[in-house]
């Protein structure tokens, strides 16, 4: 490992060097269904993201709601579901996490559930992440959505559907495998329902939704699109499968 390296993860392990407390372990195991399908010999180090997660990060409510433990503990779980077998400074781009009580109307317009800004801020919709665990198993959770926007923007700057692959997976393989399911999700000639429309526009919201899926429907997407379930494992460290 090289210096800078091992400096990055002294860095981030300081948020981890207190004892993990007993209040967020029990939110975990009431509020977050997916926690006891995590593998043993991983949960030590989805701890330890999840508490990094926390307290690296700086934490505001909007349209007045009053951010809590319980909030900061669901919306981790989902970054440590991630990042886990990952660097434990994954999510250093990411400073602050905006959350509002529902859907929210960023300023470019419209109307959203959730954003992940070029300024490293994620900005989410409480009542979306809540239906995100309470369905751990459908393929849809807006926190690991735009989750991946972050990791996406880390890799090169810009939304793009090509994350920091950092070697995991050769440039060229993620090109082509990504690409072509892209492609045929675009031109409606994927055979299963397995994958969201919303991901057709664009190959970052590809992205995206793929990882909903890889995360929430690993099994499925392993049967139906396996060379797209092997190019996520590869880049996650992860088999959910």
């Amino acid at each position: 490992m090289s210096p800078i390296l091992r400096l990055r993860q002294w860095w981030w392990s300081r948020y981890a060097n207190e004892a993990f407390p007993d209040a967020w372990l029990e939110i975990l195991e009431d509020r977050v269904d997916f926690f006891d399908a995590i593998p043993a010999d991983e949960k030590k180090a989805f701890l330890k993201h999840l508490q990094v997660f926390i307290n690296g990060r700086k934490w505001f409510g909007a349209a007045g709601l009053e951010i809590t433990d319980e909030m900061k503990v669901v919306v981790a779980a989902s970054a440590a579901r991630m990042s886990r077998n990952m660097g434990i400074e994954t999510w250093r781009s990411l400073g602050s996490v905006i959350i509002y009580p529902k859907g929210f109307r960023p300023p470019d317009g419209g109307h959203t559930l959730g954003q992940a800004t070029r300024l490293g801020s994620i900005v989410l919709s409480w009542d979306s992440v809540v239906r995100g665990i309470e369905i751990p198993t459908d393929g849809h959770d807006v926190t690991i959505h735009e989750l991946a926007h972050v990791l996406d923007l880390k890799g090169d700057h810009i939304f793009d559907g090509v994350p920091d692959i950092d070697g995991r997976v050769a440039y060229g393989v993620w090109a082509r495998v990504l690409g072509e399911h892209y492609d045929k999700l675009v031109d409606g000639k994927t055979k299963t329902r397995l994958l969201d429309d919303y991901g057709a526009q664009s190959p970052a919201e590809f992205f995206a939704v793929v990882s909903e899926v890889f995360f929430e429907k690993p099994r499925q997407l392993k049967k139906h699109k396996p060379d797209l379930y092997r190019v996520l494992k590869k880049y996650y460290r992860i088999d959910p499968a």
